[in-house]
């Protein structure tokens, strides 16, 4: 199940695990000995947006955000995408410190 956010807030989006340094796999975080074993906990900080009326292409409303900004192509405007789904793939995806 895609993590869904709204659009406007994306950017303030915060994480208490991120913040305390635990490791993300996959859009997850995971335990370690030295910080703690956690359940996998998705990450609050890597979710999808609906675009809403904000693209010419209805038909690829959806943005993938990964720590307050989207996913970029290298032109540099935001990856569209077909589904909520297909958006939060491509963000847990996405390589992570």
């Amino acid at each position: 199940m895609p993590v869904i956010r709204d659009a406007g807030t994306a950017g303030l989006v915060q994480c208490r695990l991120c913040d305390d340094g635990f490791r993300r796999v996959g859009g997850t975080h995971v335990g370690s000995q030295r910080l703690g074993m956690i359940d996998d906990t998705p990450c609050d900080r890597v979710f999808a947006v609906h675009g809403g009326n904000m693209t010419d292409d209805n038909s690829r409303p959806w943005m993938a955000h990964v720590d307050g900004d989207p996913l970029r192509r290298q032109t540099g405007d935001a990856r569209r995408y077909a589904s909520a789904e297909a958006a939060y793939d491509a963000a847990a995806r996405r390589w992570h410190p």
